[in-house]
């Protein structure tokens, strides 16, 4: 994950804490787990970064979280943020979420 995630700097893996970066990583882990997802059409952010609206799907929930990518280094893309909060309104960061 830390590789793929990261800003204009370039990965999180080599910028960050490491005992931040893993604590990220595990809210991550447990937000976005799903069992299908759908990425739908990018369209214009601020300073050149792209907003992909993706759909995920983990039984019966849905959340249709926006992803904020950024170009980096090597014009290497890299998941900058999401939208936390659409996940948590539609029950994806439970702790007792399969």
């Amino acid at each position: 994950m830390a590789a793929v995630w990261g800003t204009e700097k370039g990965p999180a893996g080599k910028s960050m804490n490491k005992k931040e970066l893993e604590r990220r990583e595990f809210i991550m882990m447990q937000c976005l787990a799903h069992e299908k997802s759908t990425i739908g059409t990018s369209g214009p952010g601020e300073g050149g970064r792209l907003k992909l609206p993706v759909q995920l799907t983990a039984g019966a929930r849905s959340a249709s979280p926006t992803f904020t990518v950024v170009m980096g280094p090597s014009e290497r893309w890299y998941v900058e943020n999401f939208d936390i909060d659409q996940l948590r309104n539609n029950g994806f960061c439970s702790t007792t979420a399969p």
